[in-house]
């Protein structure tokens, strides 16, 4: 039979206290933290996630969302510093791929932290280990966005570090990703000054041609796939409203409005913030708005968390930061989205003529279909139009867009815009000049159009273990180690100067 000396045991305990305490800091402790986390339900979404008959919508989309990496690179970051953070990213990265199965990633800017200045060989270093990092199987799609630490402030961009950036994902800064009928717009945020830089005119006019295929396939649903006037060569997505993804947030004064443990420090919230450093500007801000209307904005560069309603009506996230260097509670966003629903919409305006003193009056008749036939059950539209003949009011009808309606229909409305019935002039609200042009995308009021509704969207933080909870773990390890030493000395001691008296006690015999 094996007999243990008391220091084997001993030594025996000091390694797995050591191992135990390593163990779960740097592998374990990230499973029970990302296993609390769950993708949010749409039922309870945002945007009007109730599909037909108050069914809940089935997800189409579970993207993960995360920002400001900043790997370090061979200039600013100590060898062990870098090793500690790159690790600590690297398994909550995997842990979450493993448990969460995402089928897209979204990394909003900032990737490395010295891609603004790192030499090319640096800069094939730094791109090699994000590649170990943040590897993920065939089932995950990973997309990189470009943030001002990866090409440098406005002042310090060029063509070389874009094209650099771009060449290493293998794709533009500004576009548009399209997963499951549900568009993603990736926005160069970086070139968003105005000022006329030529990289600034580039990401200009990708948006403006973005903006302009969006709203040409709209257009496109709404005649039943014929193209229209002006979208001759237009690119085809899904007609919906996008969600804008981009490393600067929107313009916003301050983070004093903004709460939760993802949220600035309380002394750092009233900070102001300026424009074109820490958000864009005003002007930026709201030209992204009117050109692309978002469901919702994700963004980053702030390194904490916030939400922001804009113009009352446009959501905005901000993805705080992945890295234990920039804050001691990093987290991601876990996101669902649902398939638009196909709608058929009538808007029907009618107008007084000008010797009557009654106000305007409008008449919105909205339902959704399943198919792209009309529901017999719904007489209410030529109803409208014969009670508004009768009373001499004027229809804003638009004929040309009857054709593309099925042919019952067609004709059935045809018969009740005919002059002997309708005695006011078929008329359209004129467009304002603002809104005829390409990049804009606010349509003409539509007559009888097919509309596609925003959709669903919910989301919920995931957030990684503290650095003080991994502190803590290391500091009782550290403390039952001492413990275990002294108890070792004081036994050993004990067994020495029993040792000793043993002996004095024999030679005095």
């Amino acid at each position: 039979m094996l007999r243990f000396s008391g220091s084997s045991v001993v030594a025996a305990l000091l390694i797995a206290v050591v191992f135990g305490a390593f163990f779960f800091c740097e592998y374990l402790i990230y499973f029970p933290t990302i296993l609390k986390c769950a993708w949010p339900k749409l039922s309870h979404a945002r945007g009007g996630a109730e599909g037909t008959g108050g069914r809940p919508t089935e997800p189409a989309v579970r993207a993960m969302v995360l920002s400001d990496t900043h790997l370090l690179g061979a200039v600013g970051g100590h060898w062990f510093d870098k090793l500690r953070r790159e690790w600590q990213m690297e398994r909550a990265f995997q842990t979450a791929l493993w448990l969460l199965k995402p089928e897209i990633v979204f990394i909003l800017g900032d990737i490395f932290d010295e891609g603004k200045w790192s030499s090319q060989k640096h800069w094939e270093d730094d791109v090699r280990r994000f590649h170990r990092m943040f590897r993920h199987s065939t089932d995950t799609e990973l997309v990189v966005l470009v943030g001002n630490h990866d090409i440098g402030f406005h002042y310090e961009m060029d063509w070389f570090k874009l094209q650099r950036f771009e060449k290493v994902f293998n794709a533009s800064s500004t576009r548009i990703v399209t997963k499951k009928g549900v568009n993603f717009l990736l926005v160069n945020s970086v070139a968003l000054h105005g000022d006329g830089c030529p990289i600034c005119q580039s990401v200009e006019k990708d948006l403006i041609k973005l903006s302009r295929d969006l709203n040409c396939s709209l257009q496109k649903s709404q005649l039943g796939g014929q193209e229209t006037e002006g979208c001759e060569g237009s690119q085809t997505y899904p007609p919906t409203a996008p969600i804008m993804l981009q490393h600067y947030p929107l313009y916003r004064v301050s983070d004093a409005s903004c709460t939760g443990q993802d949220a600035a420090p309380p002394e750092e919230r009233h900070l102001l913030f300026r424009e074109k450093y820490d958000v864009l500007s005003k002007e930026a801000s709201q030209r992204l708005l009117q050109w692309f209307k978002p469901r919702l904005v994700l963004s980053g560069h702030t390194h904490s968390g916030c939400e922001v309603l804009h113009d009352k009506r446009y959501p905005e996230v901000s993805v705080p930061s992945f890295s234990w260097r920039n804050r001691n509670n990093p987290s991601f966003i876990l996101l669902q989205l649902s398939l638009p629903e196909r709608r058929w919409s009538v808007d029907l305006s009618f107008h007084r003529s000008a010797t009557d003193s009654q106000p305007d009056v409008g008449l919105n008749f909205d339902w959704a279909i399943l198919t792209d036939d009309f529901d017999s059950n719904h007489p209410i539209v030529p109803l409208a139009v014969c009670l508004g003949s009768s009373c001499c009011w004027k229809v804003n009808l638009c004929p040309p867009r009857l054709k593309s309606f099925p042919d019952p229909y067609r004709r059935f409305f045809q018969d009740y815009l005919a002059s002997s019935i309708l005695p006011s002039t078929l008329t359209c609200f004129p467009v304002p000049a603002e809104e005829q042009l390409p990049h804009s995308m606010m349509l003409p009021p539509p007559c009888f159009t097919a509309s596609v509704s925003p959709g669903g969207y919910s989301l919920s933080k995931c957030f990684l273990p503290e650095e003080s909870t991994v502190i803590g773990v290391y500091c009782s390890a550290g403390a039952c180690l001492l413990l275990l030493l002294l108890a070792h000395c004081l036994w050993m001691k004990g067994l020495l100067q029993l040792s000793l008296c043993l002996l004095g006690k024999h030679k005095s015999l």
